[in-house]
C-alpha cells in the first residue's frame, strides 16, 4: 500500500506568512507583532466612517483611513474597534490622506497585540486582496488534494478487503 506523505497545512495562512509575499515588499510592521501568527481568513477593504459594520474576525483590514483622517476620536477607536471585533490585523498605508501615522496607534497595536503594517506607497490594494486570495485558494486546494487522497486510500484497502483493525490503523497513522 502507498504511504501518504502530506505536509502539514492550515486552511488560513498567518498574518506573518503573508507578510512573505512578493506584494508586502517593502512593509513594516509598527507594532503588535505578538499578533502576527493570527490566521487570515480575508481582506477588508474598507474606508467608509461605518467601517465597523463590515467587520468579520479573521480579516485583514487594508485602508488609508481616508474616512477618518480628520477625526481624532474615530482614529483613536480605530484600532480598538478592530481588536474587539476579531481582525486579524490591519495594513495601512497613510500617504496623502493620513500623512503620517500618528504615534498612538503603533502603541495601541503593541497594547492590543494587533498587527499595525505600515505599507509602502507604491502598492495597490487590488494586488493585496489577489495576492491573500490566491494564497487563501492554494491552501484550500491543497488540502482538499489531501482529503481526496486519503479518501482514495481508505476505499481501496477497504475495497482490497482490509478488516476493521487494519483500516484503524491506518487511520490512527494518518
Amino acid at each position: 500500500m502507498a504511504e501518504l506523505h502530506t505536509a502539514a497545512l492550515s486552511y488560513y495562512p498567518s498574518l506573518a506568512e503573508l507578510l512573505t509575499l512578493p506584494v508586502f515588499r517593502g512593509s513594516r510592521v509598527l507594532g503588535g507583532g505578538a499578533g502576527l501568527d493570527a490566521p487570515v481568513t480575508g481582506v477588508n477593504l474598507s474606508d467608509t466612517p461605518e467601517y465597523y459594520n463590515w467587520l468579520s474576525a479573521g480579516e485583514l483590514m487594508v485602508t488609508t483611513c481616508y474616512a477618518i483622517r480628520n477625526d481624532p476620536e474615530a482614529l483613536t477607536a480605530f484600532l480598538p474597534t478592530l481588536a474587539e471585533k476579531g481582525m486579524a490585523g490591519l495594513c495601512l498605508k497613510p500617504g496623502q490622506y493620513l500623512g503620517e501615522v500618528p504615534p498612538s496607534m503603533a502603541g495601541q497595536a503593541e497594547e492590543l497585540g494587533l498587527p499595525l503594517v505600515l505599507l509602502p506607497e507604491g502598492v495597490r490594494f487590488s494586488d493585496i486582496t489577489k495576492a491573500v486570495s490566491d494564497e487563501l485558494l492554494r491552501r484550500q486546494t491543497a488540502l482538499l488534494r489531501s482529503i481526496l487522497t486519503i479518501n482514495e486510500m481508505l476505499t481501496r484497502t477497504i475495497v482490497e478487503g482490509a478488516d476493521l483493525e487494519e483500516i484503524a490503523g491506518m487511520v490512527r497513522d494518518m
